[in-house]
């Protein structure tokens, strides 16, 4: 099921627009260490910039609190109560390369407009788009399968996915 859900989800945040505006996704609670082919928050920040979310009061509050992990263009977020048992660093990093993958396909293959901007107030800067996990202690994000949406204060695109949705560490979806 995650399979076919994250093509249609990367394509909508590849053509809204992605996530992202902290300086540096090194305050996050947990980091998790990558292979090669991904960057470090350290690294990725200097082309696609990390970026908190901001609440429907326009708050942030995740980075300082929650767990991340960093690709290339992608920010996945996930709270300190996972209630699927499915999280580890090798889960999120087969997701992150996947979501890669799907990004790859989006822009290169079809023509998709990259969503590393907010849609309201475009600054030139790139930044990376958030993946939220539910069911895993995220205040904001606490059920739901698979969605795609916006922040209405910031214009950027985001998604939230419950890692029962997301590719799985045998290798299958949902």
């Amino acid at each position: 099921m995650f399979l076919k859900s994250l093509p249609a989800a990367a394509a909508s945040a590849v053509m809204l627009g992605s996530t992202l505006i902290s300086p540096l996704c090194a305050n996050a609670v947990q980091t998790v260490d990558f292979q090669e082919d991904h960057l470090s928050a350290e690294e990725a920040h200097e082309e696609y910039l990390c970026r908190d979310f901001h609440n429907l009061l326009g708050n942030q509050h995740y980075m300082d609190k929650y767990n991340t992990a960093v690709s290339e263009h992608f920010q996945i977020f996930w709270g300190n109560d996972d209630q699927t048992d499915l999280i580890n660093p090798n889960f999120i990093q087969i997701n992150l390369d996947q979501l890669e993958l799907y990004r790859d396909l989006f822009m290169e293959e079809y023509g998709m407009k990259e969503s590393s901007e907010s849609v309201f107030t475009p600054d030139g800067k790139k930044y990376k788009t958030n993946i939220y996990l539910t069911r895993t202690g995220l205040p904001d994000f606490e059920e739901g399968w698979a969605f795609m949406s916006a922040e209405p204060y910031t214009g950027f695109a985001y998604l939230f996915c419950d890692p029962g949705a997301m590719l799985q560490e045998n290798g299958m979806d949902s």
